[in-house]
């Protein structure tokens, strides 16, 4: 493809040797959001995503404690709550259950979880949703309502948010929309390493899942 191509971006830093793939995701997601920038001549994607990769390794030292603890509840379920420019980046998020500690998962938009998937949401649920620093009433709500299922619930936001019961992991920066996603996906992707090792699978070779997909 890169033969084929007039123009290229090559980021060999960011390839993974394990087959789950993480910072490759990471850094495809920031390189396509600032390409985008560039071309619709908006530079806070771009500051967004330096911010961020000078915030990053606080960010990560602080919230690798509470993804430990997050592993170590009993549950076997995961979703991700999110929407706006995020929701690619937080459909990865999702699927990092199954592919890095192989619990079955599901990505919604924030309120779109009402329209049915709240009935599958109980305590063996891990529940992460992207909120605005501070909640909007239904956002609130929603969170309120997640809580009562008995799910273990983390509200993931730029600054901190308090909804009795939900746990609140700040990303403590203002980074623009785009760049918030990089915090939710680290966030979900070191939860789920964690929990690979509480349930024992290795999350570099997952059985039945290759690094690259061949068509004929």
């Amino acid at each position: 493809m890169e033969a084929l191509s007039d123009f290229t971006l090559c980021m060999p830093w960011a390839f993974d040797e394990s087959v789950c793939q993480t910072r490759c995701v990471s850094n495809l997601y920031a390189m396509g959001a600032m390409v985008l920038g560039c071309l619709f001549g908006d530079p806070s994607i771009r500051e967004g995503m330096a911010k961020m990769a000078a915030h990053g390794p606080d960010y990560l030292a602080r919230i690798d404690a509470r993804a430990q603890a997050l592993a170590a509840k009993d549950w076997d379920h995961g979703v991700v709550l999110a929407d706006g420019e995020i929701d690619g980046i937080a459909e990865e998020a999702a699927l990092t259950f199954k592919e890095i500690c192989q619990q079955n998962s599901n990505y919604y938009h924030v309120l779109d979880v009402r329209h049915g998937p709240m009935v599958m949401i109980r305590k063996n649920t891990l529940v992460f949703v992207a909120v605005k620093s501070p909640a909007c009433k239904y956002e609130a709500q929603l969170v309120a309502d997640l809580v009562a299922t008995g799910a273990t619930v983390v509200c993931y936001a730029a600054r901190g948010v308090d909804i009795p019961g939900a746990l609140c992991v700040p990303l403590e920066a203002d980074l623009g929309s785009v760049a918030f996603g990089l915090g939710l996906v680290a966030l979900c992707q070191l939860t789920t390493y964690y929990k690979s090792l509480v349930v024992g699978c290795d999350p570099d070779h997952p059985d039945g899942l290759d690094p690259w997909i061949k068509i004929n």
